[in-house]
């Protein structure tokens, strides 16, 4: 009995040593070193968006890549349709939702940084970076705060499911990465 229980414990415990580093990276970016929120930059995100009032991620979208021709169509292929689309509608909620906690914290929107497409794509490639490399986790924590993110990450999950969640992370890295680098 004695050994069979301790085989059963060390089985249990090579799952959760095997499975620890999938949990690890499925939101990589969260450190012991938070993202220090970049207000201004978020604006600027909004503004290309139609404003605070208007906000749609399809607007942003289309007004991040309008420097650069195709870049729709391109999206598209790599992502497939269905995702981008997605993308519009989640990428919507997410910042009307961030925009709304940070006003019931009293942190209304400053001016934004800037409203030029160029600018803005390089600014949030620089703020995605994160040890060196790219990270969309690590954007999203210094548009919105660690706390926003987290909260919208969860408002995600219940309104939109794994998809949705899925989609504004991987439609808006790989525009910030086509349009941002340098």
């Amino acid at each position: 009995m004695f050994s069979l229980l301790r085989v059963r414990f060390m089985a249990l415990a090579a799952a959760v040593l095997l499975l620890a580093p999938a949990v690890a990276y499925a939101h990589p970016g969260h450190d012991t070193e938070p993202a220090t929120q970049n207000a201004a930059l978020l604006s600027a995100v909004v503004s290309l968006g139609g404003g605070p009032e208007h906000f749609s991620g399809a607007a942003f979208r289309r007004a991040l890549s309008a420097p650069a021709p195709g870049e729709d169509q391109t999206l598209r292929t790599a992502i497939g349709t269905a995702t981008v689309d997605r993308f519009d509608d989640v990428f919507t909620y997410v910042v009307l939702d961030g925009i709304g906690t940070m006003k019931r914290s009293g942190k209304p929107l400053p001016p934004p940084s800037s409203t030029d497409a160029r600018s803005v794509a390089a600014a949030l490639y620089q703020a995605g970076l994160h040890d060196g490399a790219f990270d969309v986790e690590h954007l999203f924590d210094t548009l919105f705060s660690p706390a926003v993110h987290n909260h919208a990450m969860v408002a995600v999950g219940r309104k939109y499911g794994a998809n949705g969640e899925t989609a504004y992370h991987v439609v808006f890295a790989h525009l910030v990465q086509d349009l941002g680098k340098s």
